[in-house]
Order: C-alpha cells, then structure tokens, then sequence
C-alpha cells in the first residue's frame, strides 16, 4: 500500500539533492526536518547537524517516519587527502545515526554510488561484488556494508546507489548554459563515461520507495551510457543552440581524476524501474530537464 509518510528528517539539506528532496515531500504534504550545518539557517524545521562534529545523542525533534541521508564528503581527492575526517562523516556518523532510528521503526534510505561496484563493466547488478576505486567509493562500500549487516536494518533499510546527478547549478553544467546561452563554444570531456540521471529522477526515485517502504539495494541510472561531451551536445539540442558550440577534449590526458575513473559508469535498475515505473533516463531526458530548470532565465519557448 503507498501511502505519503507524515514525518520526513533530510540529513543534509544544505546540499542540492537534499534541498530538492525536502521541496519534494513538502510538495506531498510531509512535514520536513532538514538539518543544516549553517548556524545562522536553523530554525524550528532546520535543526543544526554536522556529521563531522555529530552529538553521541544527537536525534531530530519529534518522531521520524522516514529518513533520508543526503549529506556526504563527494570530493574524491578531499576523501584521499583527509580520509580520516571524511571517514567520520561518510561512514562512522550515518551508520549511528540511521542505526539508532532504525532501532525507533523509522524507515531508513541511504545513498550511496555507483563507484562501490568499480564499473568495470556496464550495467552492474545490485548484486554484483564491490569493487570501490577511490577513497570516496571504499568509504560509501563500508557504510552500506555496516548498514545492511546492522541488527536493526531488517525491513527498514534502503541503499539507493545513483550515477552521476546533474543540475543547471551544477560545475560543468552552469558553465555550459552561461556559454552556450551566449553563442560561445565550450569543452567538455569526450573519454569519460557518465550515465547521468537529473535531481528530479533522484527525488522521485525516493519518493516511491518511502512511499511502500521498500528495502534492500536499489540502484538509479541513465541508460545509455555517454561522455561529458555528448550530454553536452544533448544539451545544446535541448536548449536549441548548435552541437558545434561543444569542443571535446581528452580529459584523461588533462584531468588526473578523470584518469581514475572507470571505463563505464552504469547500473541495471530493474528493481527500481519496476517499483516507480520510471525507465532508465536517456541523455537526452535529462538535458530536457535540466532545460526546465532553466527556461524561464534563458527565455527558452515553453
């Protein structure tokens, strides 16, 4: 039986997929609490949170029906670099936290990655062995691994594995619109392969599990797998400016990162495609989502 939980907690609402998930459950009449690390944004709904500092007790205010954790250490060299730190926050604090809810009945997602599994070979199973390939995919890989082995998870845990989340407010991404809104050319990696999926697909994704409680690995992806560069050119179509504006470069030969970055980068979502009815996200879907976010400030037609 679906049904819209009443109590949501967001761990990380600072962030834009936790931002975006907030909006969306506020959006179903769910009463949000989205935790901030910025002092000066709390408020009654807006609880002050920071993993890397996370109270022994710390729990939110009032009863939780579902709960999502958003908030993360994403930056590969950051995770290498200051593994310890990052290891308190993308590990040791959400699996007390989730453990300690779960233990209260509280229906659990945690998201996770698609580096866990290496991405040797496209198409990944949920069920296929970890293979992390950074610091950042050896922490996620740990966390799950803690959380699906926790007592208190049975029936109450989801890990939520995603590809690469793109948005109009995004690194690249804004640099492409600001660029190519204005009739000048920008690069963009042709050798490194993403199967992106937009926030949107991410929110609704998540909205369908909380709404049947439904547990165990579930995996989000775009299907088929592209570069940097041909999701830009299916940008540039969706926003109507010519597909010669994209320059490809080589990123493995500039980008150190790129260079660690597996050969393939998607995952089979059966399960989740079976639960939401949503299909894997083709380039082209995405780019016209992100086309919407940003119609109105581009005067894109309708």
């Amino acid at each position: 039986m679906r049904r819209v939980p009443d109590r949501v907690l967001v761990v990380g609402g600072d962030g834009l997929i936790g931002r975006s998930v907030a909006r969306c459950f506020r959006g179903q009449e769910s009463t949000v609490v989205a935790t901030t690390r910025r002092r000066e944004a709390v408020s009654a709904d807006r609880p002050f949170l920071d993993l890397a500092e996370m109270p022994a007790e710390w729990s939110p205010p009032g009863r939780v029906d579902v709960a999502i954790v958003c908030a993360a250490i994403t930056g590969r060299d950051q995770c290498e670099g200051e593994f310890s730190r990052t290891h308190g926050i993308n590990v040791e604090a959400p699996c007390t936290l989730l453990s300690r809810l779960m233990q209260a009945g509280t229906y659990c997602v945690f998201l996770s990655t698609n580096l866990v599994l290496g991405g040797a070979q496209p198409h990944l199973s949920s069920d296929a062995p970890y293979r992390p390939c950074d610091a950042y995919s050896r922490q996620k890989a740990e966390a799950e691994r803690q959380l699906l082995d926790s007592p208190t998870s049975d029936g109450l845990l989801a890990i939520l594995r995603i590809t690469k989340v793109l948005s109009a407010s995004q690194g690249a991404v804004k640099r492409w619109i600001e660029r190519g809104a204005g009739g000048r050319p920008f690069e963009a990696f042709d050798d490194v392969a993403i199967a992106p999926v937009a926030v949107g697909h991410v929110c609704r994704s998540i909205l369908a599990m909380a709404a049947v409680r439904s547990a165990g690995v579930h995996q989000l992806s775009g299907w088929p797998e592209t570069s940097y560069a041909g999701m830009a050119r299916a940008l540039a179509r969706a926003c109507g400016w010519s597909e010669a504006l994209v320059r490809p470069v080589e990123g493995r030969k500039v980008n150190r990162i790129a260079r660690a970055t597996p050969p393939h980068a998607s995952l089979d979502m059966g399960d989740l495609a079976a639960l939401t009815g949503m299909q894997p996200p083709t380039p082209d879907a995405v780019a016209a989502s992100i086309r919407e976010d940003v119609r109105d400030s581009l005067g894109l037609a309708s």
